[in-house]
């Protein structure tokens, strides 16, 4: 999480959580993740981060594009597997992630996912298509934490 003022924390942690539940439902559900998920809460979080300073807002935003920037990578090379709404939400993750949290954000979302396919491959049920929002979800609300436990 990027490091907002101490009154915000609390509000930007709510709105991301908020938002990643219900993209997570609707992903699992639908298989999509719709716009009115995401800019919402992008919008907020902009916000909030805007009121906290220009270094926060630009650390916020330098985590958006990198998250973003990751996902459109796998994005190509998987032949468009993953959605849009995928992209569209991992620059939300990425901007309440921060940067270099968002990167960390990225690879335990990739990981979270790998071990659902190989445990729905080894009972036999592979799908063509995994939901990714709520791996994205989960690495998002972990990277933070382990940012500020391993690395700093």
């Amino acid at each position: 999480m990027v490091h907002v003022l101490p009154d915000t924390r609390f509000l930007s942690t709510a709105v991301f959580a908020l938002s990643a539940l219900v993209a997570s439902v609707i992903d699992l559900w639908r298989g999509k993740i719709p716009r009115w998920c995401v800019y919402p809460p992008l919008i907020a979080l902009l916000a909030l981060c805007a009121v906290s300073g220009v270094r926060v807002l630009a650390v916020a935003l330098a985590g958006a594009l990198c998250f973003f920037a990751l996902l459109a990578l796998s994005r190509k090379a998987s032949g468009g597997l993953m959605g849009k709404g995928d992209l569209r939400f991992g620059a939300l993750c990425g901007l309440y992630c921060g940067f270099p949290a968002a990167a960390i954000a990225a690879f335990l979302a990739a990981l979270f996912a790998l071990a659902a396919f190989a445990f729905r491959a080894a009972l036999r049920r592979p799908r063509a298509s995994i939901p990714f929002a709520p791996f994205l979800s989960a690495g998002s609300l972990l990277a933070p934490i382990l940012y500020r436990l391993l690395i700093r």
